[in-house]
């Protein structure tokens, strides 16, 4: 899933209020060590040690805001925004006007506060995700010249990618059917036992 989508499905999450964890980190109140938590279908558990989390929480907010944070401002921009309108007014055709016109109002005035929301929920799931050392090497590499550039081409690069790789996957499905295709049209004729 890419960042945007993850950001958009995160805004609708807060703009429904119904956006809640499915999984956190038990922690003794002394703060000592962090029992990790499976998520409710118990497929992973958290890592680390509540000592750690503040700094690990610092080092994925860095990441966030450096490669996850656009996204999520593009997805509370004004179009967006009519996107999330027009949604409401096709899902409830008896919405009136004036109420299509509080609903803007209201996303327009709690934005800010969304953005920032969703921003410290990714950044939560990054730092309980992933080890302090893990963190540091994820915002080394996203700061360095190397990471900067991954995400300046990484959108335009993308449809060019998914082009390559579907051409690549047609022709990797030729070579793997013509044989069987061609043993199963001998088979039909009766040329081959």
């Amino acid at each position: 899933m890419q960042f945007r989508q993850m950001a958009i499905l995160a805004m609708l999450g807060v703009v429904a209020s119904c956006a809640a964890p499915s999984y956190q980190i038990a922690q003794k109140n002394n703060g000592e060590q962090a029992q990790p938590v499976a998520s409710q279908d118990g497929s992973r558990a958290r890592v680390g040690t509540a000592g750690a989390l503040p700094e690990r929480q610092a080092l994925a907010l860095r990441f966030v805001n450096a490669v996850i944070a656009e996204d999520v401002q593009q997805v509370t921009n004004s179009a967006e925004i009519d996107r999330l309108v027009d949604n409401l007014r096709k899902q409830h055709p008896a919405t009136t006007d004036t109420q299509l016109t509080s609903f803007r109002q209201l996303i327009t005035q709690k934005m800010p506060e969304m953005k920032q929301r969703i921003i410290e929920a990714m950044s939560r799931v990054y730092a309980e995700e992933f080890t302090l050392s893990e963190l540091r090497q994820i915002v080394a590499f996203h700061e360095s010249p190397t990471g900067r550039k991954l995400r300046s081409r990484n959108t335009a690069l993308k449809d060019e990618v998914k082009q390559a790789a579907q051409e690549e996957g047609r022709k990797a499905a030729i070579e793997l059917l013509t044989p069987l295709l061609i043993q199963w049209a001998l088979e039909a004729k009766g040329q081959v036992s």
